[in-house]
């Protein structure tokens, strides 16, 4: 019953939405009844999810409470992120213009040391890990075993030349149509172009798909 419920409103929210967008502002000389209540629909669902933010929290902090009182794997980490969440939380409160000065500056410190520094740190790593993912790619995409690797390792060449000075060197007694730095402009421009909108296409109808599955509530069960 509540699976059946879940999807119901689901549908009609999905519906309300698609509707309101697709429907003409007036139809016969009257406004679109639809718009007329877009706003207390918007502040509905402004409600709605201020509510669900606090779910996520609490489930997490249930989660890693439970996992610190029974010393499983890993309760460790879960002091830190207890600890960390209570820092956060009241450096956030403690923002406002009643908070003492000194204090301020201190959770000011602590919050941007932390969070800042952990996040550059794991951004840092991120990229470091994707760099060997791109190498080992390239690696494998630039295997001389047909057509298409061959016209990839030939433009790949062209752009990398036009990026350096020995580009220059080798093209410069040729007409400027013929230039590396020409043919590796046009590469960008023109057929990378025509890849990166049919990649855009593609993940744009995947999202649509995905969208409809959800609204239609057609996602497989557990």
């Amino acid at each position: 019953m509540k699976k059946t419920i879940v999807k119901i409103i689901t549908f009609v929210a999905g519906a309300y939405y698609l509707l309101e967008f697709a429907l003409p502002e007036t139809i016969g000389g009257v406004k679109n009844p639809l718009s007329l209540c877009y706003d207390d629909v918007t502040n509905f669902i402004k409600v709605l999810g201020a509510m669900a933010i606090l779910v996520g929290p609490i489930n997490l902090i249930r989660g890693e409470a439970k996992t610190l009182m029974r010393r499983k794997p890993g309760w460790v980490e879960s002091i830190v992120f207890l600890v960390v969440l209570v820092i956060s939380t009241v450096a956030a409160f403690m923002q406002s213009p009643e908070a003492t000065a000194g204090f301020k500056h201190w959770m000011t410190i602590i919050y941007d040391a932390m969070f800042y520094g952990l996040g550059a740190a794991f951004a840092m790593s991120s990229m470091a890990l994707l760099s060997f993912y791109l190498v080992s790619a390239a690696h494998r995409a630039f295997r001389l075993n047909s057509i298409e690797s061959g016209l990839m390792m030939i433009a790949a060449v062209i752009v990398l030349l036009s990026l350096t000075p020995v580009g220059d060197v080798l093209g410069r007694d040729l007409p400027n149509g013929l230039r590396i730095g020409t043919i590796a402009q046009w590469i960008l421009s023109t057929p990378n172009t025509a890849v990166q909108k049919a990649v855009l296409f593609g993940v744009c109808g995947g999202a649509f798909v995905a969208a409809m599955r959800q609204w239609l509530s057609m996602g497989k069960g557990p």
